[in-house]
């Protein structure tokens, strides 16, 4: 777990310093996309090799898939409310261009 944090704690300020590097975040947000497909199928394999879990499947089954339901029901809902808030700042400093700009852009 220190290993974890220390990852996290020194992440914080690389990130700040090469925030403004397009191939970078490009890059990043690529290979972290991957890293979740990947989490989420090593999940899913580590649950679907548990024999507990799958001989108890007949019983959890429907329960599970209610509530997973319910968790992505409520996900879609928080996230339609909370839209407004945090977009409210996009545009808001967006730089403004002058005729002079658009003449020399076309």
């Amino acid at each position: 777990m220190i290993v974890e944090m220390g990852c996290l704690i020194l992440g914080v300020p690389v990130g700040f310093l090469l925030r403004r590097k397009p191939l970078v975040i490009k890059i990043t947000d690529q290979v972290l996309t991957w890293s979740v497909r990947i989490l989420l199928l090593l999940l899913g394999l580590a649950l679907g090799a548990d024999d507990r879990l799958m001989s108890q499947m007949d019983t959890i089954g429907a329960r599970g898939i209610f509530i997973s339901l319910c968790c992505v029901a409520g996900s879609l809902i928080g996230a339609r409310l909370l839209e407004p808030i945090m977009n409210r700042h996009v545009g808001r400093y967006a730089v403004s261009r002058t005729a002079k700009d658009e003449g020399a852009a076309q």
